[in-house]
């Protein structure tokens, strides 16, 4: 199997490559789309309102209603509000006017008037979840002209209106620290497991784009051109230094994104979504909230690849044996490892673009 492996290394190496680009973009595009679907505005519709507004000229004191306004729902970003009136007077008397007007004593009072009918007043803010006063108010109401010169008028008594209310809103109970968080999730968020499930997470993110940028001095040292012979620059021209930040940032990420990570989603979504949840691939139910751990999980699985190809440069090191002299078994592994399947040069290409790459995609879709 190794000298088959190692045959075919370079088309390993360029299914390797094709495929941190496929699932890396797949899924950080799903990412996307996940995320902003849970942000996505939802439209709520308040029960109509029903009056009648008298005429002015004729009842002062009836010529103006309010009404007072609650929605169940946080995070609403725009208030619709539509006025329709008809003339009680059919068609051949004077246009009625109305106005409409809207307040919550943050924003506004916005006010709207017409004639036509109908009267649509929009009202958009990044908050507007308050008690709303609302008034409808006859302004005139024309009435039908009588003879024929129309020198006389039938008086409008005044007419019936019809309010219907629409909003737009988001769940901001779901944001950090937002509006109706759930005692259960603040907690979380303030507790220490999440600060160092955090630090972990940053701090591996940052890792990874060392690793790719030692990997790339590497490749450009021993490229042939660079000619200096400076000792400086020719201790980066080592395998060891990326090498070792490959594997260190293994094992951080590892522990942030196993452990701790299912710790905390445990503590935020409950433990089924946690432990059956990663990766969220074989948990369709749970493939929303745990849907970071997919990226996770291919970011492992490819970033441990060439470690495991070239696993004998790992296991035959002091620092390997010192730190597992103490069992037989794992020595004996390093003794009998089989010969590396890649070259330094190749080993270097594939971390130099998995680093680079993930912290780019980290940095745009972060899942911390």
């Amino acid at each position: 199997m190794i000298k088959l492996l190692r045959n075919y290394k370079n088309l390993i190496i360029s299914i390797l490559v094709i495929s941190i680009f496929i699932f890396t973009i797949s899924i950080s595009l799903t990412a996307a789309a996940t995320s902003n679907s849970a942000m996505e505005e939802d439209t709520g519709v308040l029960d109509p309102i029903r009056g009648y507004c008298s005429n002015p000229a004729l009842d002062s004191s009836g010529a103006l209603k309010q009404h007072s306004v609650e929605f169940q729902n946080e995070g609403i970003t725009k208030v619709i509000l539509v006025l329709t009136w008809s003339d009680d007077q059919g068609d051949n008397s004077k246009a009625d006017t109305f106005a409409l007007s809207a307040s919550d004593g943050v924003n506004g009072p916005s006010t709207e008037q017409s004639a036509s009918g109908e009267i649509t007043l929009t009202i958009e803010g990044e908050d507007l979840s308050n008690a709303w006063d609302i008034s409808v108010e006859c302004l005139e109401a024309g009435g039908t002209p009588l003879g024929p010169l129309e020198f006389l008028e039938d008086d409008d008594p005044g007419n019936n209106w019809l309010l219907l209310i629409s909003y737009n809103y988001v769940q901001v109970n779901q944001e950090r620290g937002g509006p109706g968080m759930p005692p259960h999730m603040m907690e979380l968020y303030n507790s220490t497991i999440f600060k160092i499930h955090i630090l972990l997470m940053i701090s591996s993110t940052f890792l990874f784009l060392i690793v790719g940028i030692l990997a790339g001095i590497y490749i450009y040292m021993n490229s042939g051109l660079f000619k200096r012979n400076i000792s400086s620059f020719r201790s980066l021209s080592a395998k060891k230094p990326y090498l070792m930040a490959a594997i260190l940032v293994f094992i951080l990420f590892f522990i942030a994104a196993v452990p701790v990570g299912m710790y905390v989603a445990g503590k935020a979504y409950g433990w089924a979504n946690s432990w059956s949840g990663f990766p969220a691939i074989w948990n369709p139910d749970a493939y929303s909230l745990t849907n970071a751990d997919n990226v996770s999980l291919i970011v492992l699985v490819l970033w441990t690849i060439p470690l495991y190809f070239n696993r004998r440069d790992i296991m035959n090191t002091p620092l390997f044996r010192r730190l597992f002299g103490w069992s037989n078994w794992l020595i004996q592994k390093a003794d009998n490892a089989p010969q590396p399947v890649l070259s330094n040069r190749e080993f270097a290409i594939c971390y130099f673009l998995m680093g680079i790459f993930v912290f780019v995609v980290f940095a745009v879709q972060p899942h911390g």
